[in-house]
C-alpha cells in the first residue's frame, strides 16, 4: 500500500532501498558510510507504478510484469530521484526500465 502520498506518472515506478545494518558483526558502521551503500543500493521494494509502466506486449507475453511490493533488484546504483513522502519515509523516483529483476519468494520453489 502507498503510503507517501508520491503517485508515479507515465512509466515511472515508486520504490524503497533496503536498509543496511546499523552493525555488522560486532562492529557498527559508521553513519555516513551506512547512509552512502543504503543510497547506492540495488536492493528495494516497488511501492507504486505509473499507469503505463511495463506497457509492453500483452499479459499473455508478460505475465509476471512487477507489482506494488514485490521485492526487486535496479540495473544500476543512484537510479532514480529521491523524494520524501507525507509519511516522511525517503522513496526514490525511476524509469520501469531501472528494475532488471523481480526476487523470488524466498522458499518459492521455481517451476
Amino acid at each position: 500500500m502507498n503510503k507517501s502520498g508520491i503517485i508515479p506518472t507515465e512509466y515511472h515506478i515508486l520504490y524503497t532501498l533496503d536498509k543496511i545494518e546499523e552493525k555488522v558483526g560486532s562492529l557498527y558502521m559508521p553513519e555516513t558510510t551506512r547512509e552512502r551503500e543504503e543510497k547506492g543500493g540495488l536492493r528495494g521494494t516497488l511501492i507504486d507504478v505509473g499507469p503505463m509502466a511495463f506497457d509492453v506486449g500483452t499479459d499473455d507475453e508478460w505475465p509476471q510484469k512487477p507489482k506494488p511490493g514485490d521485492r526487486i533488484i535496479l540495473t544500476t546504483r543512484y537510479a532514480g530521484v529521491e523524494v520524501e513522502g507525507a509519511d516522511g519515509e525517503i522513496y526514490y523516483l525511476a524509469n520501469d526500465k531501472d528494475i532488471a529483476a523481480v526476487l523470488a519468494e524466498e522458499g518459492a520453489e521455481n517451476a
